[in-house]
């Protein structure tokens, strides 16, 4: 885990713990007005703001690792590109679908399904790596199915946020869910 993700999940338990101290509390309530990280107040999305940070920095691993793999094996930077690309094209094409089914589906359940496929793809691929039986195109297929199930994550987290918090604190939930995905991202790959 990174630092700069560190740093994110100990202000997340700061405030979590700050807003639930009784005396403390009134005095958090007269500041509200002023708080930057005023959706936080929802219990909800707190938990839902620190999962995001872990599965933001969790996904970062995951690509780091794969891309490992990729080079492990074939020792090819054009194969990496490959991958990546593999990853990225299913992503592109099924994203308005996702967020049609983000629209329509029960928002949790489709988060909950999609975490759990991410795990058995990566649990499939490490099987795969540990009986000497993974060759590349099995990474592949397994890059490809994490961009489509991504296609389908992405739209259902932006989209159970408005479930998550009253309308008044919608922009400051997105901005602050928006900056919880993105910041391990550009210290990962800009730090």
């Amino acid at each position: 885990m990174t630092f700069a993700g560190l740093l994110i999940l100990a202000s997340g338990f700061l405030l979590m713990t700050l807003g639930s101290i009784p005396w403390l509390a009134p005095k958090i309530a007269a500041a509200r007005h002023n708080l930057t990280f005023n959706a936080l107040r929802y219990s909800n999305y707190r938990w839902f703001w620190l999962n995001g940070a872990t599965q933001a920095m969790a996904q970062g691993m995951q690509f780091l690792i794969l891309g490992w793999l990729v080079l492990d094996i074939t020792s090819s930077s054009y194969q990496l590109g490959l991958a990546i690309f593999a990853f990225g094209l299913p992503n592109l094409l099924f994203a308005m679908l996702g967020g049609i089914i983000a629209d329509r589906a029960n928002r949790l359940k489709l988060l909950i399904s999609t975490r759990l496929y991410v795990s058995v793809l990566i649990f499939a691929l490490a099987i795969l790596r540990i009986t000497d039986l993974l060759e590349i195109w099995h990474v592949y297929a397994v890059v490809s199915l994490l961009g489509t199930v991504q296609a389908l994550n992405g739209p259902a987290r932006m989209a159970i946020v408005a479930d998550l918090v009253k309308r008044d604190d919608m922009m400051n939930a997105v901005a602050l869910h928006t900056m919880v995905n993105y910041i391990p991202w550009l210290i990962t790959y800009h730090g």
